[in-house]
């Protein structure tokens, strides 16, 4: 691994810590959330295996991926670490890219950039937040919302560490969904903290789903029960979009067993001859 200097001067990115799983001809990437890793995919892998060629990858400053704290950690940049980590790896080619939270932030990103390298997108429990526009009474209301969430996140990463990281613990003690699929500490405090300001209060995310390809198909999955979620903004932003389908689960914003059952489900779906995905 180089040390931080010499990737600052070289402007290269970090290599990534990443898995692979099974043989299938089909490559499928798999992208976590905010704090958290690349292990929280497995109930997935267990289905998906021996049918395809799964990859699972701890996102730059996450897992066991390095964790600089001397960048920013915008969209772009963890882009561009996962595209060199799966050059040098030697994973080329189309790919279906799942993406969780954050990691759907990615996918589209990519998705939006690199179309050519993307077979298909699975987006689930994709924070989408509008910052601007809207002039009817409902999209003001529904921009005040947005707006709300989004004050909330800059509050919580202005908040003392230590405070943060004790109640997140706190939480996650009692959480056992949660505790298995994130992680909070010292090491990720930079990067969690970064990555929620610069891929998720500054997100691109409609114009990148505005410059989608319009025959890539896509599968978008979200929870009834999520608490960060606004299934609004998400039928907004694909509504009228050829080759897309929308799954509402059961579930918060936690993986559980059911959004994984609809994941794999998203996953092997093969769209009909003409007709939207």
């Amino acid at each position: 691994m180089l040390p931080a200097r010499l990737h600052t001067i070289l402007r290269l990115p970090y290599l990534l810590k990443l898995q692979r799983h099974g043989r299938g001809k089909q490559t499928i990437i798999f992208l976590h959330g905010i704090a958290s890793y690349k292990e929280i995919w497995q109930p997935a892998l267990d289905s998906l295996m021996r049918d395809y060629q799964c990859v699972t990858i701890d996102l730059l400053g996450h897992g066991a991926s390095p964790k600089p704290t001397n960048i920013n950690y915008s969209v772009e940049a963890h882009l561009r670490s996962l595209r060199w980590t799966l050059f040098w790896k030697g994973i080329w080619g189309p790919k279906i890219v799942v993406g969780y939270s954050m990691g759907g932030i990615i996918a589209s990103h990519w998705a939006s950039r690199h179309p050519r390298k993307i077979r298909k997108l699975v987006l689930v429990s994709m924070p989408i937040y509008r910052r601007s526009e809207g002039t009817a009474a409902r999209d003001r209301l529904e921009l005040l919302i947005d707006q709300g969430y989004l004050a909330f996140y800059k509050i919580l990463r202005n908040a003392p560490r230590d405070l943060v990281i004790r109640s997140a613990a706190n939480v996650l003690k009692h959480a056992r969904t949660l505790s298995v699929q994130a992680k909070l500490d010292q090491a990720t405090w930079y990067p969690v903290v970064s990555s929620l300001k610069s891929t998720i209060e500054e997100q691109d995310t409609l114009q990148d789903i505005a410059h989608l390809p319009s025959q890539l198909p896509v599968e978008v999955l979200y929870g009834s029960l999520d608490q960060v979620v606004l299934s609004s903004n998400l039928k907004h932003v694909f509504r009228d979009r050829p080759h897309t389908h929308i799954t509402r689960v059961i579930a918060p914003h936690e993986i559980k067993p059911r959004m994984f059952h609809a994941i794999v489900r998203a996953i092997t779906r093969a769209a009909a001859p003409d007709e939207p995905a």
